[in-house]
């Protein structure tokens, strides 16, 4: 299938998704093709891992970034000349990255399905539930996660309750929309905008600082 989105953000972000179709020598081939100086390797012998690690490069190459990213100490990657804010995310066969120049980001995706049902109670807060709508549950609850998601993923320190220390702004379900979600950690607010977007089987949910 291969490229399976792509938004240009305000101030120069991208946000694309890429459905793995293809082997991992198919994804090399395309990766090296499109970089030729890529010598990563794949930090795993699973095939479905590779092609998730190999499928995130590339996509980082296709927004014109050198695919040989690091991560940091607490896990956050970067490009290799640190200029641009990245974040990766991946569900099934699909792989996220979304990039910014300026702003801090978080991206989540999430095939969906009614399991999500069932593990509400670990992360959806009283004033998040009360603004679910029982036909829609499902959909607001991947929105509500995707958002938290997101927002631990800019914070990138780890060590927070979703909870109890994440907290996502009402809003009406749509197959695009916009919503806010506060970080709530010792004496400081921090506020992160949110957008998702849901393709009938998956939550697309990305956010900045």
């Amino acid at each position: 299938m291969g490229l399976y989105y792509k938004k240009d953000l305000p101030g120069g972000g991208k946000v694309t998704i890429w459905q793995i179709t293809e082997k991992p020598a198919e994804l090399i081939s395309s990766l090296r093709e499109q970089s030729p100086g890529f010598k990563g390797i794949p930090p795993s012998d699973k095939t479905d891992r590779q092609a998730e690690w190999l499928a995130s490069r590339l996509l980082i190459s296709l927004i014109g970034l050198d695919p040989n990213i690091h991560y940091d100490e607490d896990g956050k990657p970067h490009d290799s000349e640190g200029k641009y804010n990245l974040s990766l995310s991946h569900s099934g066969e699909f792989v996220a990255v979304i990039s910014h120049p300026v702003k801090k980001v978080g991206i989540d995706i999430e095939l969906t399905g009614e399991r999500i049902l069932r593990v509400k109670e670990k992360f959806a807060g009283i004033n998040e539930k009360a603004f679910l709508k029982k036909n829609l549950e499902a959909e607001m609850l991947y929105v509500i996660w995707g958002a938290k998601e997101c927002a631990f993923k800019i914070y990138g320190k780890g060590d927070i309750d979703f909870k109890n220390q994440l907290f996502v702004s009402p809003f009406d379900f749509t197959v695009k929309g916009k919503t806010d979600v506060v970080l709530r950690k010792g004496d400081s607010d921090t506020n992160y905008n949110v957008e998702w977007e849901y393709f009938g089987n998956l939550m697309l949910v990305f956010a900045s600082e």
